[in-house]
């Protein structure tokens, strides 16, 4: 999932500004093996494993950047609900991510399983409020245009009034 390339890049990020935490939220199948990597890394009490959340609308709204490190994956609800969240998002630039995120658009892509990039990138949105705004509002506007319940209301709507028309 690029979560030990986050926990490594968040090292460059904490470093410039001491300040930051980095919550790593969800449960996992490598979730002691990461711990064991944060502990390694000296990372304690800056890198957090709070665990699931019923609301995850609250820790979105607390947070001041999403960033989704993976190294494959498909279409991603928790981008999406960060992008409808007005979160600035990083991400890397794998497939499924590609279809959702246009760098330096709606967000910032970088090569999945890399450590300098990702920190640069975490850190120029923390660094300039303007283009965490313009990006998170153009990220808002994206998922709530192509991915809001009312849109795939009406897209399934549209599918059936097809597919009854057609027989």
């Amino acid at each position: 999932k690029g979560l030990r390339e986050l926990v490594d890049a968040f090292r460059i990020v904490n470093r410039r500004l001491p300040e930051s935490r980095l919550w790593l939220v969800g449960e996992g199948p490598y979730r002691e093996q990461l711990y064991d990597h944060i502990v390694q890394s000296d990372m304690r009490g800056l890198v957090l494993l709070p665990g699931a959340f019923d609301f995850i609308d609250e820790v979105l709204a607390a947070a001041n950047v999403f960033v989704l490190p993976s190294y494959e994956e498909g279409m991603s609800l928790s981008l999406l609900e960060a992008m409808a969240a007005q979160l600035p998002v990083v991400a890397t630039s794998i497939p499924g991510n590609l279809h959702i995120v246009n760098d330096d658009e709606n967000g910032l892509l970088v090569p999945p399983r890399t450590v300098e990039p990702l920190a640069a990138a975490i850190l120029r949105l923390l660094d300039s409020a303007e283009l965490a705004d313009r990006l998170s509002q153009a990220a808002s506007q994206f998922s709530r245009a192509n991915y809001s319940s009312r849109r795939m209301a009406a897209d399934h709507l549209a599918l059936f009034e097809r597919l009854l028309s057609s027989q």
